[in-house]
């Protein structure tokens, strides 16, 4: 049992009137009858309080799976089973890496009543988190001391990348959700590998897209019509290092990864490509390149609770791992932060690499790096950041070249556009017929 602030105002009072009852000796005899009253009040207080048996009840609604920086509601429904009207104070604990709108409430439920409150919730991390129990200080009957009760149940939600541009994109439908995000696929004549149907000839059709034997049994010109290669192999090479751990704005770059590698997963699976992906990792996870419009979900349930380490990442170990689980030819997309001292690993996982797959590179820059190239010098620091910035951007620029020159499709952009980027290569990709 806790007293209140009203039982310590009253305890207060009548201290601070013992302490002016020597001078007053008349006084002593009302101050004694007062401090034993004060004392029956209080302990019969407790008393009461203890020998009280609470009815109430609370239930917490809330979805059990939560999008990464997406705002939710929390709906609490406390309920009072008792005869007797109840005065609390009531606070829930939602996980701490979740930003809130919850404040203490105080509430007084009517007999046999109810009350019915939301607050709202960011998540800020992803993976698994825990709702603790809703903490409730229940009043005595005469408000001087209260009783700490935990009520409810504990809910365990899981926070998923916020993919919610992949069902903006598959609302929109394929056609649309290409030009969104600046990809543009197109239906080649006569120029594609894979055939998809004979129909009657076109101005601009070309003379090797003519099927003679159809053309010679119906009497007129006939045309084979080609589209995009399918059942091709996609897989992302995820990198899971420390590189990963920075982050523009409320997300890191890892979360910006993770959202990418589901938009453009998304993408290729329309296309009728088989997706997987594994990590950087020691013992890395590894999903086998799968097809269907349920590879969404999987690849989604198998990543929400990835987080990057707290470690360097071995390329070679990686491109090694991943060329003996793939042996099929595949796009391999590996995003990453790429530096000066990574050159010559990158050089050798990455030419491993291409021996049997076509390889991108996307190399994230941090938003700071254009922060201070765009900053005014104006003191012997700011120089200096100047000068080292774009010696950094130099190296950058040096690396991505040479990657380039064996083959490598390199982009060196940030978390913002990469979604973009990555798509738009991939359908160039596709168009040029390159797997």
């Amino acid at each position: 049992m806790i007293p209140t602030p009203r039982t310590l105002w009253i305890l207060a009072i009548t201290l601070l009137l013992g302490l002016i009852t020597p001078w007053r000796v008349n006084l002593i005899w009302y101050w004694g009858a007062l401090t034993s009253l004060v004392s029956i009040v209080i302990a019969f207080d407790l008393i009461a309080a203890m020998l009280r048996r609470h009815h109430l009840r609370v239930v917490r609604r809330c979805k059990d799976t939560l999008s990464l920086g997406v705002w939710t509601q929390v709906e609490l429904r406390i309920e009072n089973h008792s005869d007797s009207a109840e005065k609390i104070d009531l606070v829930d604990h939602f996980p701490e890496t979740f930003a809130g709108e919850s404040e203490p409430l105080r509430l007084q439920i009517k007999a046999h009543g109810h009350h019915r409150m939301t607050y709202r919730i960011k998540p800020a991390a992803r993976g698994r988190h825990d709702f603790g129990h809703v903490q409730v200080h229940r009043y005595s009957p005469w408000s001087l001391w209260t009783r700490n009760l935990f009520l409810g149940e504990a809910l365990e939600v899981r926070v998923f990348p916020n993919f919610s541009a992949v069902t903006k994109y598959a609302l929109r439908g394929v056609d649309s959700m290409q030009s969104v995000v600046g990809g543009h696929i197109r239906q080649r004549r006569g120029e594609g590998l894979d055939f998809h149907q004979l129909r009657e000839y076109r101005v601009g059709d070309t003379f090797r897209q003519i099927d003679w034997k159809a053309t010679a049994r119906s009497q007129k010109l006939i045309s084979k019509e080609f589209q995009e290669e399918r059942d091709q192999h996609v897989i992302f090479l995820i990198d899971n290092g420390h590189r990963m751990l920075a982050r523009d704005g409320e997300l890191s770059h890892f979360d910006h990864v993770l959202n990418t590698v589901l938009l453009l997963g998304y993408v290729a699976l329309r296309q009728g490509d088989a997706v997987g992906y594994m990590t950087c990792e020691p013992d890395p996870r590894w999903m086998k390149p799968r097809k269907g419009r349920s590879t969404i979900n999987v690849l989604s349930r198998k990543l929400y609770d990835l987080q990057p380490l707290p470690q360097a990442i071995d390329y070679l170990r990686a491109a090694t791992e991943l060329s003996k689980r793939q042996k099929r030819r595949a796009l391999i997309i590996l995003v990453t932060n790429i530096r000066d001292e990574d050159t010559e690993e990158i050089h050798v996982a990455l030419d491993l690499l291409r021996q049997r797959h076509l390889v991108v590179v996307a190399s994230l820059v941090e938003d700071i790096i254009a922060r201070t190239v765009d900053k005014p010098v104006s003191t012997f620091a700011d120089a200096l950041d100047y000068t080292s910035t774009h010696n950094y951007l130099a190296d950058r620029k040096s690396i991505h070249q040479a990657l380039h020159k064996r083959g490598v499709f390199v982009h060196d952009t940030d978390c913002t556009a990469l979604p973009g980027v990555l798509t738009d290569q991939y359908y160039a990709i596709k168009r040029a017929g390159m797997l």
